[in-house]
């Protein structure tokens, strides 16, 4: 589809919803397609405006939203950053913050989650719980594996990983090749448009650990940050971010460690209801059309499959049986 085809067919969709007087705070991640990013962007760009997170926080202490503003995120640091998405906000001079992951930055492994999304397509889900546990053999669906997976303690989950992957034949993914390493983010935070955050230490869900260990992580993550870009980060990103993730020792850990305000991936508007340490992000996936954005701002989000994963991860907390 042509870019003007693109814009002809969505752009009603965004201008004929309700303007709610809040910004949309947009929440990316690993960005392939340059194409369909310079054509969504440049539909959201006609209804609105794209602001920094400074103007975001300042616009809301003096109460002056607009009525259709539009904030671009990314989390975890990954190569397509400079690769594909920075260029095309830079031909655009769209600003944008990034959340990044401080362990694999300076040069450590991939964040757990590549690890467990490398395994689903080469050993069958129940094969890959029973790596945490005889006991989990009735886990069929990923979305019941991925709410087990989302429960563990840390050391749990990488114990049960090493298992899956030795199972598979298959080492951990590539750092290098999948995330932007110190030198390369020291690079991009040059750029006006551009602003760092923390996204902890090594990506745990923080909700999983004492909140003595997740004080550990925001501060390690703030304390590297603050190396690599010569000043302290003002702004942090929870770790998968959904209300199941985190909780009130996390969002102290963040206040303690003097960040300006966090953010989640809870999918709604932002309202200001909840303060500036619980800020909701609309996920936006490579290919997303403006419609189905359309339809987050409108209708409450999340979708069922991660309803269903926050369930099972409850559960499993809670030792029921799912």
């Amino acid at each position: 589809m042509s870019t003007s085809e693109f814009k002809g067919r969505w752009l009603n969709a965004v201008r004929s919803l309700p303007r709610a007087r809040q910004p949309i705070v947009l929440g990316l991640h690993d960005v392939t397609d340059p194409e369909w990013l310079d054509a969504f962007l440049g539909v959201l760009a006609e209804a609105g405006e794209f602001i920094d997170l400074d103007t975001f926080m300042r616009r809301r202490e003096e109460n002056a939203f607009t009525g259709r503003e539009w904030v671009v995120t990314l989390d975890d640091g990954e190569r397509s950053l400079a690769d594909v998405v920075h260029p095309v906000l830079a031909k655009r001079q769209i600003p944008y913050a990034a959340f990044v992951i401080s362990e694999v930055m300076l040069g450590g492994p991939v964040p757990w989650f590549y690890r467990y999304q490398a395994l689903r397509d080469r050993v069958p889900t129940p094969q890959i719980a029973c790596c945490w546990g005889d006991a989990y053999g009735h886990v069929k669906t990923w979305a019941h594996l991925t709410g087990l997976v989302n429960s563990l303690s840390w050391d749990a989950l990488q114990e049960g990983l090493e298992r899956a992957e030795k199972l598979a034949g298959v080492s951990p993914p590539d750092a290098a090749e999948n995330f932007l390493d110190a030198t390369e983010i020291a690079i991009l935070a040059q750029s006006p448009l551009a602003t760092f955050g923390a996204h902890t230490h090594r990506h745990p869900i923080l909700s999983n650990l004492s909140a003595e260990a997740q004080h550990r992580e925001i501060r390690q993550s703030v304390d590297h940050l603050t190396q690599v870009l010569g000043e302290p980060p003002r702004y942090f990103a929870y770790p998968s971010g959904r209300p199941t993730d985190f909780d009130d020792h996390s969002v102290e850990a963040v206040r303690a460690a003097g960040l300006r305000a966090a953010f989640t991936t809870v999918e709604t508007p932002y309202d200001g209801v909840h303060g500036v340490y619980r800020i909701p992000r609309l996920g936006v996936m490579d290919g997303m059309s403006v419609r189905r954005l359309a339809v987050k701002m409108a209708i409450p989000w999340p979708g069922p499959s991660a309803r269903r994963e926050m369930a099972y991860q409850r559960a499993f907390r809670d030792n029921a049986v799912v």
